[in-house]
């Protein structure tokens, strides 16, 4: 079961296209060899939104549920743990997974190999 469909089940949701377009910031490139001639505040594009309905009930658990990681975060991160760092690194890389399907698809063969090599130091 992937992501969208677990979370689909566990807050009893509904996922569908949704009516908005939504303008996000377009990688720019800082090469000096091929540089972009394309001006900084033209440099977006748009993606479709989806529309999630879900009982209010759940949407508040998941309020609290990320109001809670985000605290544990910061109050690790006050203390000089390198727990923040780690939370940042983990959205970058979720977020390049993303919106490059290569990635992805390589990321997931790499958990399926260490599922296999797992199971020998059991």
């Amino acid at each position: 079961m992937d992501e969208v469909e677990h979370f689909k089940s566990k807050y009893r949701a509904r996922v569908q296209e949704g009516h908005r377009r939504y303008a996000v910031p377009k990688l720019v490139s800082m090469d000096p060899i091929s540089p972009s001639n394309e001006h900084f505040d033209l440099n977006f594009e748009y993606e479709p939104g989806i529309q999630i309905d879900i009982s209010k009930r759940d949407f508040e658990r998941l309020v609290e549920m990320h109001r809670w990681i985000e605290d544990k975060i910061q109050g690790a991160y006050a203390v000089g743990s390198e727990a923040m760092y780690i939370y940042q690194q983990y959205e970058r890389e979720l977020r390049i997974r993303s919106e490059n399907p290569a990635a992805k698809i390589a990321y997931e063969k790499y958990l399926n190999i260490l599922c296999m090599v797992d199971s020998y130091y059991d």
